[in-house]
């Protein structure tokens, strides 16, 4: 709109003639009309300007998908690790053992066996795949250990029993010299730097570190040593011992420890935090662990909780024996039997022992559920 003239030259005002009171009232409609139109448009062009587009202004109070991941844990299945063979020509080679050998060969010849689900541990070690049956005889821990001390082998000393404590055993003379020969010459050979649990990969493998809280060496009595008579013999008085079937034991473990090394204090039975399968096997319920020669001095077995600390003297020929769990509840450790293995003094130390779980410990292993993969 145009203002009215404020003003006219004194010469045209004397010649213009006056307006009529309808043509003024008129002009200020009009004026007022154009005035609320300029207002109207002017606030709509400055909304414009401050408010951003709806699609934007979403953006700002609903994150969209990238921008949550940033903020958000995500919510997407747990991934599945790719299916592959870790060496493909190897893996050729053993397309036969996918059924001998089922653990190792389906976590790295996953293709080769045409087992990619099979990568997932939580698959793999589903608990309807095996014998879930205890071994503990009739009675429990309480049985097992009575019996032992009335029938063992050897020379019994009951170092500890409940109420007081929890059972701790040893028997002299419970090893031939033929089978503490056959557990070292079948390993010595094999012997490497000891190592701690570390973490569980995806594919279910348990992870090995070297750490200064264990120096000792160590061998895994397999298949040539496990073969042998005298170490299969072995085995035979282990199972008379503790009436739990073999199936149950883990492979022997053959140990070295020199001058000053040692193992910090420690637990046999092994939680493992946030694994996401379950442990068909079962947690380790018994040590049984023998004596392979005489130290000087030092290399005791100590068991550190316990007041006053019991500790144990190395002797050729001598099974110690202790539980992992309580004895009316197998699945929970029994945290009085922390141990460790003091520093040896003079000479070598040389000692194997089992461990002894709930279930059968055998074909888990097999199928590469206890953290490690025979192949």
């Amino acid at each position: 709109w145009l203002p009215l003239p404020t003003r006219m030259s004194r010469r045209r005002q004397a010649k213009a003639p006056l307006l009529s009171a309808s043509t003024k009232a008129s002009l200020l409609a009009l004026a007022a009309a154009a005035a609320v139109a300029w207002a109207v448009l002017w606030r709509e062009t400055a909304a414009t300007e401050r408010v951003p587009p709806s699609h934007e202004r979403r953006s700002r109070s609903e994150p969209d998908e990238s921008r949550r991941s940033r903020s958000e844990p995500s919510r997407a299945a747990k991934p599945v690790p790719t299916c592959f063979d870790k060496d493909p020509a190897r893996c050729a080679s053993m397309r036969a053992s996918c059924k001998d050998s089922p653990g190792w060969m389906f976590v790295n010849c996953a293709a080769t066996c045409n087992a990619c689900e099979m990568l997932d541990p939580a698959v793999r070690c589903r608990l309807d795949r095996f014998n879930q049956t205890s071994g503990l005889p009739e009675g429990g821990l309480d049985a097992l250990f009575e019996r032992m001390i009335q029938t063992a082998d050897g020379q019994v000393e009951v170092l500890s029993r409940p109420p007081d404590g929890p059972w701790i055993v040893t028997i002299d003379g419970f090893l031939s010299d033929a089978q503490m020969e056959a557990l070292v010459t079948t390993t010595m050979g094999k012997m490497e730097r000891s190592t701690d649990d570390g973490a569980v990969s995806a594919d279910g493998e348990v992870a090995k570190e070297v750490s200064s809280r264990r120096t000792s060496s160590n061998a895994w009595c397999m298949a040539g040593c496990e073969a042998d008579r005298h170490v299969r013999a072995l085995s035979g008085r282990i199972e008379a011992l503790t009436g739990i079937s073999r199936q149950h034991y883990e492979q022997y473990q053959v140990l070295r420890y020199d001058p000053s090394q040692r193992y910090v204090r420690h637990h046999d039975y092994v939680p493992r935090p946030g694994q996401t399968f379950a442990e068909p096997h079962g947690p380790r319920v018994l040590t049984v662990f023998l004596y392979l020669s005489d130290v000087e001095s030092g290399g005791e077995t100590a068991f550190t909780d316990l007041s006053p600390p019991i500790a144990i003297l190395p002797k050729r020929g001598r099974a110690l024996v202790w539980p992992s769990v309580l004895a009316d509840d197998p699945t929970t450790q029994d945290a009085r039997t922390h141990h460790e293995a003091r520093p040896v003094g003079r000479g070598v130390k040389l000692a194997a022992n089992t461990w002894i779980h709930l279930h059968d410990y055998r074909l888990p292993n097999l199928w590469g559920c206890t953290g490690a993969f025979e192949g």
